[in-house]
């Protein structure tokens, strides 16, 4: 008699470890054939669960309360395990499928199990769940969590994917009598189009978190309302409400390349206390009721956090863009630092700081108030009358020029040949002005001062730009007069402030 193949895969799993730890449980999709059913059991016994699509926890909670007390491992072959109640666990089990679409834990109809499809209470330490879909039925129940984790301790979660559950994809919080989780490892999880929350992390901390995905649900994509976990390359898209919401119990939170994409509210939500954010991504945030709300890219609530070469965008183009601002402080917000932030497109503005202790700086596409910068800009030789110079306020706010040094490493190379720079509307120098040289000579290489009167310098106090692409006084503009300056060599300097 033909082995069919999914049979082969029960007998490999087992033989190859020949464990009384060791159990196989077969989907009733998986079989083809009953003789092969009666093959299977009566060369491996009771190492082996054949299922029948009718209450299958009953078949899988059996093979887990019959591990030893060392715990073991239980394989779930491709197919569907239909389940009516929760499936449940102990320590040291290992739950492995075939694959996140292949073994799929699916709630039945009107089953309605008030804890999640695989519940855990206090007793899954050192567990591992691996290679599984859960899919909650949602359109024929009205409760259910995927996964629902209570109390427990150095457990791993891997390549697992959670749909259409009713109340949560994943839930890992404390017990009812306070026990709280810890120590837990996620990689490759996948939350979509549950009608409530994707990841709710409370009560449960020293977790690490990678390559996890929420994307279409009906709430938060992630809801962390517990401190001390730490999160890479995780991503929330689409999801009705926030992408990340990290409310004000979950401090010492650390967020590294993590994205909130096209999410209905803020992309990152920062109500916490003493975070860091590394390399994060807010893009095209808002979108519920077509941009109509009031939500950012990061918006930050709290103290004491750090972001740092996050970048915020909106690439929806100009008239349709939806995420009001990049980055925005607002309630307390204070004592926060931002470093080294891309700020581009927003619907109203690149950055909002509130915080007087705020530490603001090195951000491409915005300066704050009384920030310093300085910025370079080459000499152009010419003729007289020519544009030796065109310097465009390179900030999208205003600022205050303090001090424009220039540099003259090689004469203009004919004598009398001087420079004049001011303010001017645009490029060509319409409307310049003199108020930081008049007069500077160029035919000698030396160091030029914009406030000494020796060197041309007109600049008495600092001289306002107005930002980026204003129509009116957003240029320095430095003409060649009376003489050629064919030959000149030389820099501008630039040190200028946040307005």
């Amino acid at each position: 008699m033909a082995v069919p193949s999914t049979m082969e895969q029960a007998v490999e799993a087992l033989t190859a470890a020949s464990l009384a730890s060791e159990c196989v449980i077969i989907p009733y999709d998986s079989i083809a054939a009953t003789d092969a059913a009666a093959f299977l059991v009566s060369i491996l016994g009771s190492r082996i669960k054949l299922l029948d699509g009718v209450s299958d926890e009953v078949e899988v909670n059996a093979a887990i309360a019959a591990l030893p007390a060392q715990g073991g491992r239980i394989t779930i072959l491709a197919g569907t395990v239909l389940i009516s109640a929760a499936i449940t666990t102990v320590h040291d089990t290992q739950l492995v499928g075939m694959g996140k679409d292949a073994t799929v834990i699916k709630q039945a109809d009107h089953a309605n199990i008030a804890t999640g499809l695989i519940y855990m209470e206090s007793n899954f330490n050192r567990g591992l769940l691996q290679d599984l879909g859960i899919d909650g039925n949602h359109a024929n129940n009205s409760s259910g969590y995927g996964i629902y984790a209570r109390g427990i301790w150095y457990a791993d979660f891997v390549r697992i994917k959670i749909k259409e559950c009713t109340t949560y994809g994943i839930r890992v919080t404390s017990t009812a009598g306070g026990v709280y989780s810890g120590e837990c490892y996620f990689e490759d999880i996948y939350c979509h189009e549950n009608p409530g929350i994707g990841f709710s992390i409370s009560a449960c901390g020293d977790c690490v978190f990678v390559d996890c995905y929420t994307y279409d649900n009906g709430g938060v994509g992630w809801h962390i309302v517990a401190s001390h976990n730490v999160f890479f390359h995780c991503h929330a898209y689409g999801d009705d409400t926030y992408g990340f919401q990290i409310d004000n119990t979950a401090d010492h939170t650390a967020m590294f390349g993590c994205t909130g994409d096209k999410v209905g509210r803020h992309g990152f939500y920062i109500n916490c206390d003493e975070s860091q954010f590394i390399g994060c991504y807010a893009y095209d945030c808002n979108q519920a009721s077509g941009g109509a709300g009031d939500y950012d890219g990061f918006r930050v609530t709290g103290t004491y956090n750090t972001l740092q070469g996050c970048l915020c965008k909106d690439d929806q183009g100009a008239g349709s863009r939806t995420q009001v601002y990049g980055i925005r402080e607002s309630g307390s917000a204070d004592h926060n630092v931002y470093i080294g932030n891309i700020l581009r497109e927003a619907k109203t503005g690149p950055m909002v700081i509130i915080g007087e202790a705020s530490i603001v700086r090195d951000n491409e596409g915005y300066i704050h108030h009384g920030e310093i910068r300085t910025k370079y800009k080459a000499l152009t030789a010419g003729v007289a009358n020519a544009i030796g110079l065109a310097w465009q306020n390179p900030e999208a706010q205003a600022v205050y020029v303090r001090k424009i040094n220039v540099p003259v490493t090689t004469g203009g190379g004919t004598p009398g040949s001087h420079f004049d720079m001011g303010v001017a509307d645009d490029a060509t120098g319409t409307n310049r002005g003199t108020e930081f040289f008049n007069d500077l000579h160029l035919e000698t290489a030396q160091l030029n001062d914009s406030w000494l009167a020796g060197d041309g310098g007109q600049q008495t106090k600092a001289v306002k730009l107005e930002a980026n692409g204003n129509a009116t006084d957003a240029w320095v503009v430095g003409q060649i007069l009376d003489a050629n300056a064919s030959a000149l060599v030389g820099s501008a300097l630039f040190e200028y402030m946040g307005a």
